[in-house]
């Protein structure tokens, strides 16, 4: 991950003595509550609260990710978040992949990309594991972020990764590889033959409702994302 200036190598300087939960209860309290305006005041009297950790080693960021709250994860990466830190769960794309959370897969992307052009494959492509984890703890799996969409038999979502540079032949502890997980889901049901798909377009609306959506292709930028001014 490539420090872009000195004042964020300055910050991160600073953040790595700062503080761990604790002194930083109130900004975890905001973030969990989705309370934009708590999280600003709070980090406007001290910057370096960003860089907080609570006893699961999850920063405010991965916190927000978490609580799969897509505003408040844009707004702490906008005050110099370290996108690239894990917690107990893994790194902030282990968690959205494992909360099954779309919206914000698609929003890591966009921002790691911007952040460093490699870090969303380093991010992608990182095995579950911490030196202070118990050995048998979820944070030693050493599954990545593709293990975990193909755990959830989640084929959009690996298809998804496997476009953007996840590694599908990666072994987690158990000497799986994604491919392997996925390859032990559950098939779908083949349709009868002789039947074809009603158009959406023709269909009642609580039957489109139910339609699975569309899939997520690989070059489509995240959608814009807009706050209110205050």
């Amino acid at each position: 991950m490539k420090i872009k200036n000195g004042f964020v190598l300055g910050m991160w300087l600073l953040g790595s003595v700062c503080c761990w939960a604790g002194g930083a209860d109130p900004i975890f309290s905001a973030v969990r509550s989705g309370d934009r305006d708590e999280v600003e005041r709070l980090i406007s009297k001290d910057k370096t609260l960003v860089f907080a950790t609570d006893e699961r080693g999850m920063t405010p960021f991965l916190t927000a990710v978490e609580s799969q709250d897509v505003e408040m994860a844009y707004l702490l990466a906008d005050y110099f978040s370290r996108l690239g830190d894990s917690g107990a769960p893994g790194n902030a794309m282990h968690i959205a992949v494992n909360n099954e959370d779309e919206p914000m897969v698609r929003l890591l992307l966009r921002l790691t990309t911007e952040e460093d052009p490699d870090l969303p494959k380093y991010l992608l492509n990182m095995p579950r594991q911490q030196e202070k984890a118990a050995p048998r703890s979820e944070s030693n799996d050493r599954n990545t972020p593709l293990h975990l969409a193909a755990q959830k038999c989640n084929l959009k979502i690996y298809k998804y990764l496997l476009a953007n540079g996840a590694n599908p032949l990666a072994r987690n502890a158990a000497g799986k590889t994604p491919k392997q997980l996925l390859d032990a889901c559950p098939k779908p049901v083949s349709k009868p033959a002789g039947k074809t798909q009603q158009p959406v377009s023709s269909l009642p609306p609580a039957a489109a409702s139910a339609l699975p959506p569309e899939p997520m292709p690989r070059e489509l930028p995240a959608p814009p994302l807009v706050f209110p001014v205050k």
